[in-house]
């Protein structure tokens, strides 16, 4: 069921978001034909313009959507409906968890793409001088220890990453799940206790770099900041869990 629930919430996700990002590329594409970010004519100072507007708008129209799946599904208009499906809330929760997680890698996987279509007139401009043979040798020659090192620091940095984004993505969803507690200012309140999660994760982030430090060279390094973040995510989500199963009345 949980596959059915992130399944609708992509496809729903995509009629909303999907013509914004193809905008976006459109205008990049545009942009990468007209000169690049270096402004040489109205076209090309247009191109600049279009793409600043529909990058921020990729980027807030993404966070909105993060709020609304949660909120219009969990707690909104379709709360009395989604939530009588046999279907645990649980399972509830992580669908939106999950697609929202999606959302994100999307959003910056076509960030990504729309500064390659960018600067790729630019890049075939310019001559690499570079022997691939000589690259792929000074890669073998690096001891087998240090290639373990920077595949470790890299997997670890992306394992970083992912567990950031659900404690993000959990934090929000907590802060909406309290604020729908209160009678009125719903919107006001989910706001100031996601602030005040968000300084309080900060807080603690701040505290375990300071305790543990960062080198890259220890393993404890990655290991503490992970479990840290796993705790508060848990913490997050067991807390909206319980929210929801005994304490909103959404009728």
């Amino acid at each position: 069921m949980l596959g059915k629930i992130i399944k609708y919430d992509m496809k729903d996700g995509w009629r909303k978001l999907g013509p914004l990002y193809g905008l976006t590329l459109a205008m990049a594409l545009v942009l990468g034909l007209s000169g690049g970010f270096a402004p040489s004519g109205g076209l090309n100072t247009l191109a600049i313009i279009g793409y600043t507007v529909f990058a921020t708008a990729v980027a807030i129209m993404t966070i909105v959507y993060i709020v609304s799946v949660y909120r219009k599904n969990l707690l909104g208009d379709q709360a009395h409906f989604t939530l009588t499906l046999p279907v645990e809330i649980s399972t509830q929760i992580w669908g939106k968890l999950i697609s929202s997680f999606l959302w994100v890698i999307i959003s910056k996987v076509f960030g990504l793409l729309s500064i390659l279509v960018i600067a790729a007139p630019e890049l075939n401009d310019v001559k690499m001088d570079v022997n691939y043979k000589d690259v792929m040798r000074a890669l073998k020659e690096l001891h087998i220890q240090e290639q373990g090192r920077i595949a470790a620091i890299l997997l670890s940095a992306i394992a970083l990453a992912i567990v950031g984004y659900f404690v993000l993505i959990i934090t929000i969803y907590a802060a909406l799940t309290i604020g729908h507690l209160a009678s009125s200012h719903r919107g006001l309140i989910s706001v100031a206790v996601a602030f005040a999660l968000l300084v309080c994760e900060l807080i603690i982030a701040v505290k375990v770099i300071d305790t543990v430090g960062f080198t890259g060279m220890r393993a404890i390094e990655i290991i503490i900041p992970l479990l840290v973040g796993a705790a508060m995510f848990a913490g997050l989500f067991l807390l909206t869990d319980y929210l929801m199963r005994n304490k909103l009345n959404l009728e």
